[in-house]
């Protein structure tokens, strides 16, 4: 059969590798896979969201017992460490889109980070020039600088160090979110001796950090649920293995499978380059739809980025099930083990609380790491503007292509089709890896979120080939995927 087979899906084979190279090609010229500053719509108030708000849980745990800010990482040394990492983060920022309210974030941050050597530098600088930066420049030196600072880093005319209310009340006209506006008057407050001033900003400051702790309890206690059931679930399996039991099974799929792997090359260029025409496609096509919309745009750029996602999808199980389910006579189904009996459900559930378990230890891990060799873009990878800042239908289609698109559609291709070609011929680490490096690369992301990647692709390989059924990683990855989405929504909307 393979001599009868072999011409066409070699044949198959070089022709989709041109195309899907030729394809591929054209999405990174075109920047569809970056992921930077350039891909939000607002850089400046979806970095101000996300900072003020993990601010203020710091603030909100001021009242916190300290086993509980200990629980919650909200100390001080977390603090701290937060604002130095922001200080790269919003340096970007203001260098990228070099507006005064970015300027003037930057300045705060650098001046509640301790760095007054770099805020100097900040203030003397020619860009922005004119109004408004130029009386929020007052406000900040003012706020965070010794008089005699002021005199050195601002201007010679002594006249230039006063700050005026008028002069505040344009920087705070600057800032969108109240926590920097807040703060700024706050250190403004102090450094002038207005004790008032400074009792109602730390007040409101306070307020709001007290509220958004609270709705920030119920994300904790999920997350410490199901960490506590998913290390249950890891002793379990640790105690099976220890006494030589047998791994639980969730389906009955055949790793390695049994189609041919030049088969399975075929179906995922194939499906790749379709996906890669649609997307391709749907970027601009979708352009001139969304000029010529009477509605809402956001609504309809998702409406086009789900339906582009779909249809990929659709064209690589119509590739897998031409080339590999049907040639050796499997469903897919049965390919996948995606035929699971009711007993085996509470195996299913727990074994993906178990990846994701595993998966926050090692998000904690390369978290440490990242301390010492920072990741400015990191922030960005994750931030979902139309999750933050949508309203109806655009943050309901969003949440579902992350939570179930995503999560179905991605280990399908990766761990259901890649992976699984890759194990007809390699042993199991090997096509792990690949498989996890293709589907981190893909993201586009720096190394702290391509790690990050990585190490979820190979519990998703590991949770699949273990069980027997795609199911696995699919729950566990929407399981990520849900938690990620509550506690966006909880702390930032």
């Amino acid at each position: 059969m393979a001599s009868v087979t072999r011409g066409p899906v070699n044949l198959a084979l070089n022709g989709a590798s041109i195309l899907f190279l030729v394809l591929f090609a054209a999405m990174i010229i075109g920047g569809d896979m970056r992921a930077s500053l350039d891909t939000l719509d607002d850089p400046e108030a979806s970095l101000a969201r996300l900072f003020s708000r993990v601010m203020e849980t710091y603030d909100g745990a001021g009242r916190l017992a300290v086993w509980e800010r200990e629980m919650l990482g909200a100390t001080a040394k977390e603090r701290r460490a937060d604002f130095q990492e922001a200080v790269g983060w919003t340096r970007d920022l203001a260098a990228h889109v070099k507006t005064p309210r970015a300027h003037l974030m930057l300045g705060i941050v650098l001046g509640e980070a301790g760095r007054t050597d770099d805020l100097a530098a900040l203030v003397r600088s020619a860009s922005p020039s004119g109004d408004p930066w130029e009386p929020a420049r007052r406000v900040l030196t003012a706020a965070y600088m010794s008089p005699v600072a002021r005199r050195a880093v601002v201007d010679r005319d002594a006249r230039s160090t006063v700050v005026s209310a008028a002069d505040l009340r344009v920087a705070r006209a600057l800032l969108d979110e109240p926590w920097f506006a807040d703060t700024l008057s706050l250190r403004l407050a102090r450094a002038t001796g207005d004790a008032a001033a400074a009792a109602a900003a730390r007040g409101r400051l306070d307020t709001r950090g007290a509220r958004l702790i609270e709705r920030m309890r119920v994300v904790w206690y999920v997350r410490t649920l199901m960490l506590v059931l998913g290390l249950g679930v890891l002793l379990w399996l640790a105690n099976l293995r220890w006494r030589r039991l047998p791994f639980p099974i969730v389906g009955l799929a055949l790793i390695p499978p049994l189609w041919d792997w030049r088969r399975g090359v075929v179906a995922l260029l194939c499906g790749g380059t379709v996906w890669l025409g649609v997307t391709l496609a749907a970027t601009y096509v979708g352009l001139d739809v969304v000029a010529r919309a009477t509605f809402p745009t956001s609504t309809i750029e998702r409406i086009i980025e789900v339906g582009a996602v779909a249809v990929g999808g659709i064209a690589f199980w119509f590739f897998a099930s031409r080339f590999l389910f049907r040639s050796s006579g499997q469903t897919t189904a049965a390919a996948l083990g995606l035929s699971v009996n009711r007993p085996s459900l509470a195996a299913l559930a727990g074994l993906a609380l178990a990846v994701v378990t595993l998966d926050w230890f090692a998000l904690s891990g390369l978290e440490r790491i990242a301390d010492y060799f920072p990741d400015t873009s990191s922030w960005v990878e994750t931030f979902v503007e139309d999750i933050v800042f949508g309203r109806g239908w655009t943050c309901v289609l969003t949440a579902v292509e992350i939570v179930v698109i995503a999560a179905v559609l991605e280990e399908f291709v990766f761990r259901g089709l890649l992976f699984n070609t890759l194990r007809r011929r390699f042993p199991f680490w090997f096509a792990a890896v690949v498989a996890s490096l293709v589907f981190a690369g893909l993201h586009g992301y720096g190394w702290l979120g391509t790690a990050q990647i990585v190490a979820a692709g190979l519990l998703f390989a590991w949770a699949f080939e273990s069980s027997g059924s795609l199911w696995t990683p699919i729950l566990a990855h929407a399981l990520y995927n849900g938690t990620v989405l509550l506690t966006t929504v909880t702390l930032l909307r």
